[in-house]
């Protein structure tokens, strides 16, 4: 195993404060499989939502996880707006021509970078997750896709797992190689590596850029007005 730290951007559990509905876009993937196990019960709630699942550690031991790609499936700059409900707002100032209100109110946005994942699930059914962070996260996945004992990124697993709180959070990533999951008595784990056919089914769920949220100009416009007090 290797480990590195990075510190992580804002998160939040809150239905109220995930982003909007996109206004068009997002999946379409037809599953017509019925099955038990926390994987398809975490899938199923998923498909219900037109956000991205994004991946939680809560655990202090951390999620084990593997990465779908060798780079992210999307990168965009969001708002972070301390208010009642929803905070989190795409920055739409590369997106209209018109520019963006809250950048224009004076609050800078900050970068977002998303990788696709499978997270690792004790009944063996793994699940699709949006692995999200700043640019600290971005150049630590990208240190370890160029590492030449470690790379590509998508070549092992990993365990993720977080110490702190608040803005002094840190992460610590650590490479499993597969045989680690259940030959490695000191690693925990039990879970048996993905299937041929399970890695078919995680990369048709995969998600894209479409699954970003695009807040139309008059709603920050109306944000920018009611809570940062901008004429």
């Amino acid at each position: 195993m290797s480990d590195y730290d990075y510190e992580d951007t804002p998160d939040t559990d809150a239905e109220a404060e995930k982003p909007a509905a996109p206004e068009a876009g997002g999946r379409s993937i037809d599953r017509t499989a019925i099955a038990g196990g926390w994987g398809t019960a975490t899938e199923a709630r998923a498909q219900n939502s037109p956000y991205a699942d994004r991946l939680r550690i809560e655990d202090d031991d951390g999620v084990l996880v593997k990465f779908l790609d060798t780079a992210p499936y999307t990168s965009f700059h969001f708002h972070w707006i301390e208010r009642q409900g929803q905070k989190s707002w795409t920055c739409i100032d590369r997106l209209d021509n018109r520019g963006c209100p809250l950048c224009k109110a004076g609050d800078r946005p900050s970068a977002r970078f998303a990788f696709n994942v499978a997270l690792m699930t004790p009944d063996g059914d793994p699940v699709v997750k949006s692995f999200e962070g700043g640019v600290r996260v971005m150049e630590t996945i990208k240190k370890f896709h160029d590492s030449q004992t470690q790379g590509p990124i998508d070549k092992h697993y990993w365990r993720i797992s977080k110490s702190g709180k608040g803005t002094s959070t840190q992460t610590l990533l650590q490479m499993v190689k597969e045989r680690d999951l259940i030959e490695d008595p000191d690693a925990n784990f039990h879970i048996a590596p993905i299937t041929d056919s399970q890695m078919v089914a995680l990369n048709a769920a995969k998600y894209d850029a479409s699954i970003v949220p695009v807040p139309g100009y008059d709603t920050l416009q109306k944000i920018a007005m009611e809570d940062l007090d901008v004429d």
